[in-house]
């Protein structure tokens, strides 16, 4: 809106969505102290917060964290591993390249869940893993077929965004 870029942030953390949307206008008022007259905690992050979301249009969206959210859990191994002092690999390049950049952008997928339990949802695909490697089945039978009897992993799959998770944790499965 004139001229301005508009951003989207997801995160995890209501108090960070709080803290940026609410609480900032209040302490920078009373001077980095919070309602209990106390210092506001991080306050240079808090401040190069404020600096950077200046004069832009954010729509925030909160997730829940440590729900399977493929992004989500990314971001979460990198905050964790510079948390831990250590240096994680990090993907440079086009999104649309990114390992399961679909997941990522599915935000529809990410903002709403199905109302149902997952074991009486109408499934979108069957994922599966045999002897190492990951198959995508689109009903139960196929699947049932493909593992019955052998040492297999699979998973029930409700959206595309879901099967794009179950193929990253496969993956990641020894």
């Amino acid at each position: 809106k004139g001229g301005q870029t508009s951003y989207e942030i997801r995160l995890d953390s209501a108090y960070v969505l709080n803290g940026a949307t609410k609480w900032i206008h209040g302490w920078k008022a009373k001077n980095w102290t919070s309602s209990t007259r106390e210092k506001v905690k991080n306050i240079d992050l808090w401040q190069e917060m404020d600096s950077v979301l200046k004069d832009k249009e954010i729509k925030w969206i909160l997730l829940k964290g440590h729900s399977e959210i493929f992004g989500n859990e990314r971001c979460d191994e990198i905050a964790t591993a510079y948390a831990d002092g250590k240096k994680p690999t990090l993907y440079k390049g086009f999104l649309a390249k990114y390992p399961n950049a679909e997941a990522v952008l599915n935000i529809k997928a990410l903002v709403s869940k199905p109302s149902r339990k997952k074991n009486n949802a109408v499934a979108f695909s069957y994922v599966s893993k045999v002897d190492g490697k990951i198959h995508i089945d689109h009903t139960w039978d196929e699947c049932k077929k493909r593992v019955h009897g052998k040492k297999a992993l699979f998973k029930k799959s409700l959206s595309k965004f879901d099967e794009g998770n179950i193929v990253s944790e496969f993956r990641k499965s020894s």
